[in-house]
């Protein structure tokens, strides 16, 4: 058995010896120097925090223990005389025993845990200042029971750590593709706030959800877990909101990753330039599916509304076949869909008829397209909707017939219809105006009505 010195301070030979019996694995002798009576507490200290000089990567005594699977009685044994400094010892790349070796047992990461607290969890690794649970997430798939051991000593501040990039845990465990249930977990936990925390380029963890789960390695029942959660987390004005995003209200990092991505081509051919919308489909793969993980979500919300200024024609028209008990919803803006088509001047062949005949199928009082659009306070337009509702759908006689709602013929209710539109003027605030051009334009196509007294006694 070698003999450490121990009539005078240890020296650099004496330290050599500490990591030579640690490299053989001599653990006897490691523990006989730990426990020395003979040797100072203080001489003890300086062997355990210098580090190795082998020219090869400098490895503090921890660090070097436990690479080598160091017994958990001769670690707790240095920690007894070293206490935190030992866990909070780094190597020459800034990283300390959880991260340079990341396949700790758990009860070993208890003991380092149970010393140091938070301190080491919230410690800034590396170039991109990671912490430890970014830095576990990024090199390993951890247990469940490993990361509740994370957070419990770190909690919240480890939770909701971003990294120098600006990434939570959660985005961070996105990007790593980490396993569904530590997914659902920091969810849970971390809640809408966790959910909807940007980063650097403002993205959410929606918007990872995106990127980097839409591969095998997550089945469609998982994604739809993901997503569900998600969205239901959020809420929905956040969510739902930013599904229907476009270029030019995202960050100017998303529109490009989309743009030189091969999602390029869902962008160019089947969203018109919405960046959400078009990354659910690689997601979910089967693209039939997603109008109908979408509807389910928001069922008995104002999702028409949302996505009325920004889908195609063809994703509309599969909205709408959705969500007929939607018609008649309003917006926080007290709007209804066809209200919100008309303010953005929804043409007519870009699925405004179809939005029309959906909402004449759901109406309670059975009106048609006209006294609907009327009552909308619609105006008239050259190739507008309100000419092409006269000129393409109204049968013979529809302008002299009295609505049994109003009592009145189309034209009178397009007169008595103040319309309010938002953004028309230059203040770019809600005004109203009156529908003259409509009323003049109704009476031109049926003068009968004028000399009509068939008014409804109503």
């Amino acid at each position: 058995m070698a003999q450490f010195q121990i009539n005078s301070p240890i020296r650099s030979r004496q330290r050599r010896q500490i990591y030579f019996h640690i490299q053989h694995k001599n653990w006897d002798e490691v523990l006989a120097f730990l426990t020395s009576d003979s040797i100072q507490t203080k001489a003890k200290e300086k062997a355990l925090m210098n580090t190795s000089s082998h020219g090869r990567l400098k490895s503090p005594f921890l660090i070097l223990a436990c690479s080598y699977n160091a017994p958990l009685h001769v670690i707790q044994c240095a920690l007894d005389i070293c206490g935190k400094d030992l866990v909070m010892h780094t190597n020459v790349k800034g990283e300390t025993v959880l991260h340079c070796n990341i396949n700790h047992p758990i009860e070993r990461c208890r003991i380092f845990l149970e010393m140091a607290g938070k301190d080491v969890l919230l410690m800034r690794i590396g170039p991109k200042g990671l912490s430890t649970l970014h830095h576990v997430f990024l090199y390993k798939r951890p247990s469940i029971e490993e990361v509740l051991l994370y957070l419990q000593y770190g909690g919240k501040d480890l939770l909701f750590f971003k990294d120098d990039e600006g990434r939570s845990t959660l985005q961070c465990a996105l990007s790593c593709r980490q396993d569904v249930s530590i997914l659902t977990l920091l969810i849970n936990k971390g809640g809408k706030d966790l959910v909807l925390q940007m980063d650097n380029d403002g993205f959410i963890a929606l918007d990872y959800f995106f990127f980097y789960c839409n591969v095998s390695s997550y089945t469609d029942n998982d994604k739809l877990h993901l997503f569900t959660l998600l969205v239901q987390t959020a809420g929905f004005d956040q969510c739902a909101g930013g599904l229907f995003m476009t270029f030019k209200d995202c960050p100017s990092s998303l529109s490009a990753a989309v743009s030189k991505t091969k999602m390029k081509l869902w962008y160019e051919a089947a969203v018109e330039g919405n960046v959400r919308w078009c990354l659910i489909y690689p997601v979910f793969c089967i693209a039939k599916n997603v109008i109908g993980v979408v509807t389910s979500l928001f069922q008995g919300r104002p999702l028409l509304q949302l996505a009325i200024p920004h889908v195609s024609k063809y994703h509309l028209v599969q909205l709408i076949g959705k969500c007929h008990e939607c018609m008649y919803m309003r917006d926080k803006n007290g709007k209804v869909p066809i209200e919100v088509a008309y303010d953005v001047d929804l043409g007519w062949e870009n699925g405004m008829k179809e939005l029309l005949r959906a909402t004449v199928s759901s109406d309670e009082y059975s009106r048609s397209m006209l006294v609907l659009s009327c009552t909308y306070g619609f105006k008239w337009k050259n190739g507008g909707t309100l000419e092409k509702i006269v000129t393409e759908e109204c049968s013979g006689g529809e302008l002299c017939k009295i609505d049994k709602v109003s009592g009145l013929y189309p034209a009178l209710i397009a007169a008595s219809t103040t319309a309010t539109r938002n953004g028309r003027n230059k203040k770019n605030k809600e005004e109203k105006t009156s529908n003259l051009d409509a009323v003049y334009k109704l009476i031109r196509q049926e003068p009968y009505i004028l000399f009509s007294t068939k008014l409804s006694d109503k």
